[in-house]
């Protein structure tokens, strides 16, 4: 133990954790682009048919119903999406960053993640700083570093170039920290000025940079040496720039609406603090221990509660446990203090592991803390044999997850974009790609989801210079059982029990607070939808679509969903039903040797079918 301790209390150990981050992450140089990737190269590519400039990469629905509904129409949103949606980002300085690669290297992929990779280690780096700034040269802040450094939270982001955001934030985030600390203990002059340019730019990189808030507020509020409103003071800077950046944000028509995935704290804050409560303690579950925060937004109904209470569960064994701790140690409150407040900007969103690198750096600390005091028998153990028990199982739960799970899982969350980005990409290029279609509306009867498999099948077109539909028509895009009736020669009822709203993903165009409801009609060019009956927390569980021509009309392409892949559909003969299974797409696949053969299928598909 000794010899372990000497180890971790070497000064190198910030390089070796952001060198052992890297090697963790490597296999991001074999992904390509997935998911949100596809229409910002397109843009950055400044190809003729993108709508927005490159600036724009993270802006493409800015509420506007008119742009909406050529969007609709376009089938990049479904038939069932607010009108009014908006989902704009402001991040100019992260853009830079996309911006230099596709001047220095556009067609390369593996420079791209490389780009990436580069920005974790000095995220990795950054954070070990800080633990050793603010723990000392010890082997307590040496494991807080290696614990972050491998923290499988990280994995996605540093595999999804779309996410470049998170690490760009974060390290600039994480520099402000270092700033400031400097010049309040340290007295370090240039850390007055260098911090709150450095906060500036982590929120223009994203809304991320808003974590580094929280620490600054712990800050003074823990280990600022000054005492009174003297050492609030000090973050008036800091306060100046972020209302500066959120006046900006929202003058630029920047921000939320519409979204049941986004909820905005100014424009609605009972429903961001409902949202607090609910989020909040499943991703300190998912930062804690298991499962994953992206399980829950998987779930519905029944499920999802009794995960939500297991969560709260979890985080009031974790808060008793660590209570001696946190009474007796300043450290541990300003982890503690920031994990916390560093969850609310993040449960603007979904809960998903991928948004809690700040939320991590918190409760890294606080777990080396912990196991720092067990070992070195600190004056603040308790001697209450029921305290030992109850801690004892806890860290015996802890150090397999964080130390054993979490190296293992770290190169796997960064394989997923590739394991299912590979899947979805294949079933987008399965639909009919030959001349006929520029004339004809291609009609996708079911798919596991709208936004992975349908939203993006026309930019995938124009990237791999395939034809394009003249119009794309998502009917149903969940993992859900439909009824398929044919009342008329234009038209074909669809019944599905589930509703296509079920689960949080589904919500993301369309919040619940403006549902669709029974007699709702969405008009599309050459198709009409009639809502026929929903339930507020399923949405539309019984539509009629209502086409302008005959069904079987040389005008319309049908295919379903069908073991990976989209396949010609035959619609039903009149007054006939025709019954189709859930569509099963990786997201839903929690068997991982289902998944590999799903995405060893695809690999295939993808290179028949391409050019």
């Amino acid at each position: 133990m000794k010899t372990l301790r000497r180890a971790l209390g070497w000064r190198g150990v910030p390089l070796l954790g952001a060198a052992l981050a890297l090697l963790l992450t490597l296999p991001a140089l074999s992904n390509r682009w997935y998911f949100d990737d596809l229409p910002q190269r397109l843009v950055l590519l400044r190809h003729p048919q993108a709508r927005v400039p490159p600036s724009e990469m993270f802006s493409f629905i800015r509420g506007d119903p008119q742009a909406n509904r050529e969007y609709m129409n376009l089938g990049t949103l479904p038939w069932w999406s607010d009108p009014q949606m908006r989902a704009a980002f402001w991040r100019p300085l992260t853009v830079r960053t996309h911006q230099l690669d596709y001047v220095l290297w556009p067609t390369s992929a593996k420079l791209m993640h490389l780009h990436s990779l580069l920005w974790l280690v000095a995220l990795v780096l950054c954070a070990g700083l800080l633990y050793r700034r603010i723990q000392g040269v010890t082997w307590v802040a040496g494991l807080s570093a290696l614990l972050y450094a491998i923290d499988d939270a990280h994995g996605f982001p540093a595999g999804w170039l779309a996410n470049r955001n998170a690490l760009v934030a974060t390290t600039f985030g994480l520099l402000a920290l270092l700033c400031h600390d400097r010049w309040r203990r340290g007295a370090w002059g240039p850390g007055r000025f260098l911090g709150p340019g450095l906060f500036a730019a982590a929120l223009l990189s994203g809304e991320f940079g808003l974590g580094a808030g929280a620490y600054l507020v712990a800050h003074a509020v823990v280990l600022d040496p000054d005492r009174g409103w003297r050492r609030f003071a000090r973050l008036v800077p800091y306060a100046a720039v972020f209302l500066a950046w959120g006046i900006t944000y929202a003058a630029l028509g920047y921000g939320t609406t519409g979204s049941g995935l986004y909820v905005d704290p100014l424009r609605n804050p009972l429903d961001f603090v409902r949202a607090l409560f609910e989020r909040a303690p499943v991703l300190l579950l998912g930062q804690w221990a298991l499962p994953y925060a992206d399980t829950y937004s998987q779930m519905a109904g029944a499920g999802a509660f009794r995960l939500w209470l297991f969560a709260i569960a979890m985080a009031a064994w974790i808060g008793l446990t660590l209570a001696p701790l946190l009474r007796r140690d300043a450290i541990a409150r300003f982890w503690g203090l920031g994990m916390v407040l560093a969850l609310v900007p993040v449960c603007a969103t979904f809960p998903a592991n991928r948004l809690l690198f700040f939320v991590g750096l918190g409760a890294m600390g606080l777990i080396a803390q912990l196991l720092g005091g067990l070992v070195d028998r600190a004056a603040w153990v308790p001697s209450s044999g029921a305290w030992r028990w109850s801690t004892g199982a806890l860290v015996a739960l802890l150090l397999p997850i964080h130390l054993v799970l979490a190296p293992i899982q770290l190169p796997i969350g960064v394989a997923i974009p590739r394991l299912v980005g590979t899947v979805t990409n294949a079933a987008m290029l399965s639909a009919p790609a030959d001349e006929a279609i520029t004339g004809q509306d291609l009609v996708i009867v079911n798919a596991p989801d709208h936004l992975f498999f349908v939203a993006s099948l026309g930019v995938l077109r124009l990237l791999e210079d395939l034809p394009l539909p003249r119009h794309l028509r998502g009917l149903v895009g969940a993992p859900v059982p439909i009824v398929l009736t044919r009342p008329d020669e234009r038209s074909l009822r669809a019944d599905v029990p589930d509703g296509v709203l079920r689960g949080t993903l589904r919500t993301l165009f369309r919040s619940p607070r403006s549902p669709l409801i029974a007699g709702n009609r969405v008009r599309l060019e050459g198709m009409m939808v009639e809502v026929l009956d929903a339930r507020p927390e399923d949405g539309p569980v019984s539509m009629v679509f209502r086409f302008d021509t005959s069904l079987e009309d040389s005008s319309l392409r049908w295919v379903h969903w069908e073991n990976g892949a989209f396949v010609r559909f035959r619609p039903p003969a009149v007054g006939d039903t025709v019954r189709l299974p859930a569509a099963q797409g990786p997201l839903e696949m929690t068997d991982v040797r289902e998944m590999m053969e799903a995405y060893r299928t695809a690999e295939a598909r993808l290179g028949s079918e391409r050019p």
